[in-house]
């Protein structure tokens, strides 16, 4: 059994980047799968858990002192994360904000450059997992709909990924990703509109389809934004990935890096113009 194992070991290391990324992606799609299917309380576990190792991977990231730095990181997301659960968004949010701008001010009287990016930690990764925790508290349908996020943001992945592959082409940044191309940030575009959208004739929806594939287009463009800051973190501190946990991915930071963007700008839009998204406040 053992050997049998390590002969399946020897030959995924025989793979492909693009064969590993698909592998791992349809393995973390079956799993996301089956935690929706959970209901609210697997999703906000999930959360739970990837704010903790987000912090981790981003304090390594930016060569931050380990054990207080991510502990006083943690302990501002967790409680934040909680204030939303108990009903006080708000005030979970002024948690974030007032401890990234007491960080900033720190930075600038001490002229110490780590504490900007412990600021710019505390919103990367603590906004983006309480928005999740508000959406499916506070809006109907709120798992789907972060399914139907999350959905749209791994095949624009995916499908950039592989695109920019097949077809190459001019680089999109070349100084912040070498590695991306204009095929594969148009190709990804498409890709995830046309997924998303297909979401629409299974929903009983007050907006248009027209509208509701724009939506799915700037959820695919925020994505691909996502992408590129965190890789422009990653090349500020000379890093080439965030960790190793995910073959063919790197780190959690490298894969969930366009969920990270996109969920406050959605939640916010929901916030501000609830006519504009499929799902009702309650």
């Amino acid at each position: 059994m053992k050997k049998k194992f390590m002969n399946i070991m020897i030959d995924f290391n025989k793979l492909t980047p693009l064969q590993k990324r698909v592998i791992s992606g349809i393995g973390m799609g079956l799993a996301f799968g089956a935690i929706l299917w959970g209901g609210s309380f697997a999703l906000k576990f999930l959360f739970f858990f990837l704010a903790g190792a987000l912090v981790v991977e981003w304090v390594k990231i930016c060569q931050l002192p380990f054990n207080k730095t991510t502990f006083i990181m943690t302990v501002l997301i967790y409680g934040s994360m909680y204030a939303t659960l108990s009903g006080h968004s708000f005030f979970g949010v002024g948690i974030l904000l007032s401890a990234a701008s007491i960080s900033i001010l720190l930075s600038w009287i001490a002229w110490y450059r780590r504490f900007l990016w412990i600021s710019l930690g505390i919103l990367y990764v603590g906004l983006p997992c309480q928005a999740v925790i508000w959406m499916v508290d506070s809006v109907f349908g709120g798992v789907a709909l972060v399914g139907w996020v999350m959905m749209i943001v791994a095949v624009n992945d995916m499908a950039a990924y592989g695109v920019g592959t097949w077809l190459r082409g001019p680089k999109l940044m070349a100084t912040i990703s070498p590695s991306k191309t204009w095929s594969g940030f148009f190709g990804g575009l498409v890709c995830a509109t046309l997924s998303g959208g297909i979401f629409y004739f299974f929903i009983e929806s007050s907006v248009s389809l027209k509208k509701f594939m724009g939506i799915c287009l700037c959820i695919a463009f925020g994505a691909a934004v996502g992408d590129l800051l965190e890789s422009k973190v990653k090349r500020v501190h000379k890093v080439k990935d965030s960790g190793q946990i995910i073959p063919g991915h790197g780190g959690l930071l490298d894969r969930l890096d366009g969920f990270l963007f996109v969920f406050p700008c959605v939640a916010l839009a929901i916030l501000l113009y609830p006519q504009i998204m499929l799902f009702n406040l309650k």
